[in-house]
C-alpha cells in the first residue's frame, strides 16, 4: 500500500520514508494481546495504552537521539517525526453506508 499511489511517489522521489513497527512485539502477555474492550462497556475494541506507547517510543528513539546503536538508516534521520493517531470518534460505518 505505502508503494503505491501518492504515497508510492512522495517515497520513490524521497520526500518521505515509512518505518512500520508490529505493536504485538510489545504485548507482555503471552498471546500478545494489544486490544481491550473500552472502559464502561460499548461495542469495539481499543489499543492498550501501555502497549502503543512503548511501540511508539521504540520506534522515535533512534530518530531522536541518532548517537543510539539502532538501524543506521533510522540514524541518518534529520527530519522531524510526525506521529499520526486515529480516533475513533465518527459516525459508525454500517453496511448500509457501504
Amino acid at each position: 500500500m505505502l508503494g503505491s499511489s501518492l504515497l508510492g511517489k512522495a517515497q520513490k522521489n524521497g520526500l518521505v520514508s515509512y518505518h512500520l513497527t508490529q505493536i504485538r512485539d510489545f504485548a507482555s502477555d503471552k498471546h500478545r494481546t494489544v486490544d481491550d474492550t473500552p472502559y464502561g462497556g460499548g461495542e469495539g475494541m481499543l489499543l492498550k495504552a501501555d502497549v502503543l506507547y512503548a511501540a511508539w517510543e521504540s520506534a522515535v528513539r533512534p530518530i531522536q537521539n541518532p548517537e543510539s546503536q539502532e538501524s543506521p538508516e533510522l540514524q541518518e534521520s534529520k527530519e522531524k517525526v510526525a506521529t499520526l493517531l486515529l480516533s475513533p470518534q465518527g459516525a459508525l460505518f454500517t453496511q448500509d453506508i457501504a
